[in-house]
Order: C-alpha cells, then sequence, then structure tokens
C-alpha cells in the first residue's frame, strides 16, 4: 500500500463558510480508515466513512457517503471509488472511477495544513472550491 502516514491524525478546517472535520488513522493490515463530517448552520450536511487500501493491486480510496440522518446516499454494497493515480512527498492524487474520464481528488499537506479539493479535465466536479484544514493537537 502506497505511504500515505501524512494524513494521519484529526483535521479540522473550513469549506467556505461551512465547518469540516476529517480523521484519518495509521495504517494497519493494509488498510487506513477515514472519516470525513460537513457542517453547516449548526448541523451535520453529510458525512463519510473512508477507506485507502490495496484492491485487485491497485491502491484506492473508497468512500460511502451518508445523509444526516445516517442513510446511506449509495446503492447497497457499492460506494464511491478512486485510484491513487500520482503520490508525491505530501500530496496524493486519486482518479474518480465512477466516469469516464472522472475527476481527481487531490490532498495536499504542508507542514500542519492539508487542502483537498477536486480537479476535471471536463470542467465538472462534485464540490467547487477547497477544503482547507489545520491538524488538530493531541
Amino acid at each position: 500500500m502506497a505511504n500515505l502516514d501524512w494524513l494521519e491524525g484529526t483535521w479540522i478546517g473550513t469549506h467556505g463558510a461551512d465547518e469540516v472535520e476529517e480523521q484519518w488513522t495509521a495504517e494497519r493490515y493494509g488498510q487506513r480508515h477515514g472519516l470525513f463530517r460537513w457542517f453547516r448552520n449548526g448541523q451535520t450536511l453529510i458525512s463519510e466513512w473512508m477507506v485507502i487500501g490495496d484492491f485487485d493491486g491497485k491502491t484506492e480510496l473508497r468512500i460511502r457517503h451518508m445523509r444526516s440522518d445516517g442513510a446511506s446516499i449509495e446503492d447497497r454494497d457499492t460506494c464511491t471509488r478512486f485510484a491513487l493515480e500520482r503520490l508525491e512527498d505530501g500530496r496524493a492524487e486519486f482518479r474518480h472511477l465512477g466516469a469516464q474520464g472522472g475527476s481527481l481528488l487531490i490532498y495536499e499537506r504542508k507542514d500542519k495544513a492539508m487542502t483537498v479539493w477536486f480537479e476535471s479535465e471536463s470542467g465538472a466536479v462534485p464540490v467547487e472550491g477547497q477544503f482547507k484544514f489545520q491538524l488538530r493537537e493531541p
């Protein structure tokens, strides 16, 4: 599995005026797990359960999206899948596997700050703007 140790920790931040939080565990037994929460006006807008691991010989990020009531957005037994396309020190680019010429989900860490955003060659992205995080100290 790709070395993504720099993701580990609790990240607190913003997306525009909204609050966001993302947590990543250490890699264990070939997988790393994450949780993302997006808050707007004092309420949970969406949450995600994430796993990064080797699936069918490729490193993938797999995400299950949930509404504020805990109901899954994806159909039963499915998830949104991204393949690790490029990895540099402190930067990972994941390609969406569900659409032709899928968008990139990019994670970039500099010191104790991390920025996450989508890019697409076709111009259409799932979420506009950047998620800006700071590492929460233990």
